[in-house]
């Protein structure tokens, strides 16, 4: 095998030319993953990392992540006649049903980088137990970072005894590049979806997934949508709506509309007769799923796990000198080089742009003193000068045009901040803002990336962001940041539309020296303090709820380690206890209680998981009250 074997994080790397049998040894011992050594598992350019480096890939490697159940007997099957390697990766835990492996499967002969994809996702899609893992949603068959390198078999010294690699004899895979089936000429949408029914099934999860045979039966399907319809509008809509349900995998939205931009302006300059119509000559096909359909979605995709989604909006906010840009630099930073946050996974190298609207010179500080404490210069991060005017259509667009040359498919653009990108604008206007956040969402769409904004807190810092309550509705991810009198500092999740929400770090400022143009200055950078910390919010409780909740908790906690208690039992001796009630009323009243307790999420009542019937016990957010 012909692989490049880097050290951790660093785009530098040399050439490894072991034999198969060879690739995996001991495990290594690190405290964290980015300690360990990493594999790039093909040819680079100078044996420096990045996707235009990247010459041929060898071998196929599998992910499986943090799957809730044990697997590996499943996916030892899977590759049952295959020559492969399976261990552990770092965050391998079975203590917390966290389950993690890597497969590695050695091919018969090296891989075009532009079509390892194809071939990766053949293999997947051709195994049963393979494709069972990508309905699960444990196994990722998106394969966009030609050069991604992989941390080698390792583990943390706590979880030692749970790490395990095994090989597996048998004969090595031959890369199969899936071909487009010819199919007839089509002049309409509908009649080319009669000829996608024609395909054999089998073949229509791999059937547009090599690249060069996919953009032309996307530039085919696209021009005659165009031909048909006309209206530019509609053919986007349809466009995306045929990408998302028969392209597998999926362009990003921003390559189908710019190709759809692309031979919609070209048939304007090739047609003399061509004459666009205004209005819409029949509804817009939408995107609409059965209960059975959504069931096959793929799960929500994460930049950040349990922080940031991908495609999302997301903001940042809290007062002026409460360490808002500090704490997005260093994650925009954390999300370039693909490393944890907060302990939060990274799954991937990320590429951010940073629109630093409130003071260049300021965040460029920050960016070289996060560089000097880290002792790396990450690429793919850009920092742009520049306005970004999110109330003028035109700058948006310039904008748009600007950065559709640079790599930014599944990144981050920041703006900081909000005010600066809505000068003259009423925050407090919903209708505005709406038209805002619209901006937003096509900045979104067309450079198919996230959007966090830097925003700030209202008069009132306990009700929140400043503006309009519209704000925080359009938001997926809503962060706010605090700094004390003493200096220490804190951000938690007061919003999170697919997770969990309510929860924080805490963290300080380090001082730190820098050089630039030879002129010493200061500036800082975020220092991680202890452990993820609870900021779930009390559940407001009426003075009987408070005093029934109390007994009942205090009752189940002397049962530890097993706090739950039939049903009857619990009234029975809490209302016993309630002595300031009076006695007539105590055991319907603890029963009235217990039903609102039950409805505010802090107990829960039935059968519980081993069987038992009419119990009552407490919840997670009933343990933390």
């Amino acid at each position: 095998m012909r692989l490049t074997k880097v050290n951790g994080l660093n785009p530098n790397g040399s050439e490894w030319t072991p034999h198969f049998r060879e690739l995996i040894k001991d495990v290594q011992v690190v405290g964290k993953k980015e300690n360990a050594t990493g594999t790039v598992f093909g040819i680079l350019k100078d044996n420096y990392r990045n996707n235009k480096n990247i010459i041929q890939r060898d071998g196929i490697i599998l992910d499986i992540d943090k799957s809730p159940k044990e697997v590996w007997p499943m996916l030892e099957q899977a590759l049952k006649g295959y020559s492969a390697w399976i261990h552990t990766t770092w965050s391998h835990d079975p203590s917390k049903d966290c389950y993690c492996y890597r497969a590695i499967v050695e091919t018969s002969e090296t891989i075009q980088a532009d079509d390892y994809e194809s071939v990766a996702k053949n293999f997947i899609m051709k195994n049963p137990i393979l494709k069972e893992f990508v309905d699960m949603g444990i196994l990722d068959t998106t394969c966009k970072d030609k050069a991604r390198f992989y941390y080698d078999y390792s583990i943390s010294l706590d979880r030692r005894k749970y790490a395990k690699h095994r090989y597996l004899e048998g004969t090595p895979f031959k890369p199969i590049v899936p071909i487009i089936p010819t199919t007839e000429k089509v002049s309409s949408a509908d009649s080319f979806m009669e000829n996608i029914k024609r395909l054999d099934l089998n073949d229509l999860d791999t059937v547009y997934a090599g690249t060069g045979t996919r953009n032309k039966f996307e530039a085919s399907v696209i021009g005659k949508l165009i031909k048909e319809h006309r209206n530019l509008k509609l053919v986007i809509a349809e466009a995306l709506s045929i990408n998302e349900t028969k392209i597998v995998p999926p362009e990003p939205d921003a390559e189908i509309i710019r190709q759809c931009k692309s031979l919609w302006d070209k048939e304007i300059r090739d047609n003399p007769d061509f004459k666009p119509v205004d209005n819409i000559p029949k509804p817009i096909k939408r995107r609409t799923y059965t209960l059975q359909t959504m069931a096959e979605l793929p799960p929500t995709k994460w930049l950040v796990e349990g922080l940031l989604i991908d495609k999302g909006i997301a903001t940042i906010y809290g007062d002026s000198g409460s360490t808002k840009s500090f704490l997005a630099i260093d994650l925009a930073m954390n999300l370039v080089m693909g490393r944890s946050w907060f302990g939060l996974d990274v799954p991937r190298p990320i590429p951010v742009l940073y629109t630093a609207l409130e003071g260049f010179s300021g965040i460029r500080k920050r960016c070289e003193g996060w560089v000097k404490e880290n002792e790396i210069r990450p690429k793919h991060f850009y920092l742009d000068a520049d306005d970004l005017l999110l109330g003028e259509s035109g700058s948006v667009q310039g904008f748009i045009e600007h950065y559709r040359n640079y790599d930014l498919s599944g990144g981050v653009v920041i703006i900081d901040t909000f005010n600066m990108a809505c000068p003259n604008i009423n925050e407090n206007d919903a209708a505005l803002m709406g038209g805002i956040m619209k901006q937003a969402k096509t900045i979104c769409n067309e450079l198919d990336c996230s959007i966090l904004i830097i925003h700030h807190a209202g008069k009132d810092e306990s009700r929140g962001m400043r503006g309009s309550s519209s704000l925080k509705a359009s938001m997926d991810t809503v962060i706010h940041v605090k700094q004390d009198a003493s200096g220490g500092c804190s951000w938690n999740i007061e919003k999170l539309k697919d997770g969990k929400d309510n929860i924080g770090f805490n963290y300080r400022l380090k001082e730190i020296d820098i050089t630039i143009n030879d002129k010493t200055e200061s500036t800082c950078t975020i220092d991680t303090l202890g452990e993820i910390k609870d900021k779930s919010r009390k559940v407001k409780l009426s003075s009987n709820q408070e005093a029934c909740f109390r007994l009942i908790r205090d009752y189940l906690f002397k049962l530890i380690p097993d706090p739950v208690e039939d049903m009857e039992i619990v009234v029975s001796n809490c209302a016993s206890q309630w002595t300031e009630h009076p006695s007539a009323k105590r055991t319907h009243d603890m029963r009235s209680a217990i039903t609102k307790l039950v409805l505010k999420g802090l107990l829960d009542r039935g059968t519980y998981v081993d069987g038992r019937k009419d119990m009552i016990w407490l919840t997670e957010k009933g343990k933390n009250h």
